[in-house]
């Protein structure tokens, strides 16, 4: 909407090599790590795995088209990355610092922008949670692998944020992980 198209043309510069030079940077270990979870024959990374697989067939079937894949993976993982950045950084975090400030529950504005960036990275992980796997799936071990992954992934991008208050570094890093 209207609100977070402001808050994206706001917070974000793309003519900026060195936000999008960070992004880049902090991508890497986090593409990293993806290796590690993707490479995994750990029972509670295995549903990742699959779902990340599911989806790419449902969209590519059976026959590989790599040009095409990875231009529609490029552009969906762009979008993703602005959206979703937008939203958690540039609206859900620095509205919850507001609210902890405007209680007194935090001391310092360094607590209050870190204790921003934990509670928008719990719910960003939240999000990427299979709600309709319904409670038994919430409570299983490969949801407490798929949060703590999304968590970390939050944790590092709201980071970027808070240390540059802008939204380029994180939304760079995100897509390309997401790629």
């Amino acid at each position: 909407g209207g609100a977070t198209l402001a808050t994206l043309l706001q917070n974000s510069h793309f003519d900026s090599p060195t936000a999008i030079a960070l992004g880049v940077a902090a991508a890497l270990p986090l593409i990293g790590l993806n290796r590690v979870v993707e490479e995994s024959d750990a029972e509670e990374l295995a549903s990742i795995n699959l779902s990340t697989d599911l989806l790419a067939y449902s969209l590519f079937g059976k026959n590989t088209q790599p040009a095409f894949a990875l231009f529609v993976s490029a552009v969906m993982c762009t979008i993703t990355g602005v959206v979703e950045e937008t939203v958690f950084r540039g609206q859900v975090m620095p509205n919850v610092f507001l609210g902890l400030a405007a209680n007194g529950w935090v001391t310092s504005p360094h607590t209050g922008i870190a204790a921003a960036a934990v509670l928008s990275s719990v719910l960003f992980a939240a999000g990427h949670l299979n709600i309709g796997g319904g409670f038994r799936y919430l409570v299983s071990p490969e949801a407490r692998a798929l949060f703590t992954l999304q968590f970390f992934n939050g944790l590092t991008f709201a980071t970027l944020f808070g240390l540059t208050g802008d939204l380029t570094a994180p939304i760079v890093a995100h897509a390309l992980y997401d790629l």
